[in-house]
């Protein structure tokens, strides 16, 4: 995936700044902007904050970028990998966040989407349950 041909098709400027979070993102799995940032300044990159808030929002804008969840307005980010489709479980309680790859579930959303003549391109699915350390909590 090429950063510069991909901002290419949507008409959109390639920057410095944009390759070094495109690159950082490909490897961060389940992130919120602290997180980035944090990162980024650890690597030693002074990369001012709107710029990380707009790139962020231009990669999920043009499917770089999912945002699979929100929790008190902290979005988590997710690098868009176009060959692996998996679901995420999420704790309602501590937000811990898992992912796991069904087949079973990938395949009957392929025949749903036959049956109504529609090609599958993405899906999101978040189940939302206890993890084990905030069920005992909880009891």
């Amino acid at each position: 995936m090429d950063l510069k041909e991909i901002l290419q098709n949507f008409w959109k400027s390639y920057t410095e700044e944009r390759q070094i979070i495109f690159n950082l993102v490909k490897k961060i799995h389940h992130f919120d902007y602290s997180k980035l940032e944090k990162i980024l300044k650890e690597k030693g990159f002074n990369i001012w904050r709107a710029s990380i808030f707009r790139t962020l929002n231009l990669f999920s804008e043009i499917n770089i970028l999912d945002r699979i969840c929100n929790k008190n307005w902290i979005i988590i980010y997710e690098f868009i990998d176009e060959k692996n489709h998996h679901e995420h479980m999420k704790c309602q309680n501590c937000w811990k966040i898992i992912e796991f790859d069904d087949s079973e579930i990938h395949n009957f959303l392929e025949e749903i989407s036959k049956k109504n003549k529609f090609k599958l391109l993405k899906h999101s699915i978040i189940l939302e349950w206890l993890c084990e350390k905030c069920l005992k909590i909880n009891k």
